[in-house]
């Protein structure tokens, strides 16, 4: 309790006791260690008076841009050089390492599966390689 800390690291964290310090702290108030006001324990970047102390002083807003001074370094911004990329502009967008992996997962598991790397398989026989317009195994209706 003197070092304001705790294992859960979140008064350390946030300078505010934790709900493990707060149970410690009434139950010092129940034994008569302490006065039992969490409180008391919290940083003092959060007291009013703090707060009180950083906003006394006032900022003064500071003249327009018409106003400054004018430097004397002559410096000058030029626009870096553009050059356009040989060949046709792609169509589909770069997909990140995350939704990669994300595909992968859903291949191996889900239901469907890509485009590519697909191989056809016959409604009549049943055998990959073909579908049932170009069956040569019995599909009587391939030649209709």
């Amino acid at each position: 309790m003197e070092e304001r800390t705790c294992s859960c690291r979140r008064w350390d964290l946030t300078a505010m006791p934790c709900r493990h310090a707060v149970a410690c702290i009434w139950n010092m108030r129940m034994n008569g260690c302490g006065d039992g006001i969490p409180e008391r324990y919290v940083d003092r970047c959060y007291w009013v008076d703090t707060w009180k102390a950083v906003y006394m002083n006032t900022i003064e807003p500071i003249n327009g841009r018409d106003m400054w001074p004018l430097s004397r370094c002559p410096t000058t911004l030029v626009a870096p050089k553009y050059h356009k990329q040989a060949g046709r502009p792609k169509k589909k967008r770069k997909k990140s390492a995350v939704e990669l992996e994300e595909l992968k997962k859903n291949v191996e598991t889900g239901p469907k599966l890509p485009r590519k790397a697909n191989s056809l398989s016959c409604g009549l026989c049943g055998a990959k390689g073909h579908n049932r317009r170009r069956c040569k195994n019995g599909g009587a209706t391939a030649g209709d």
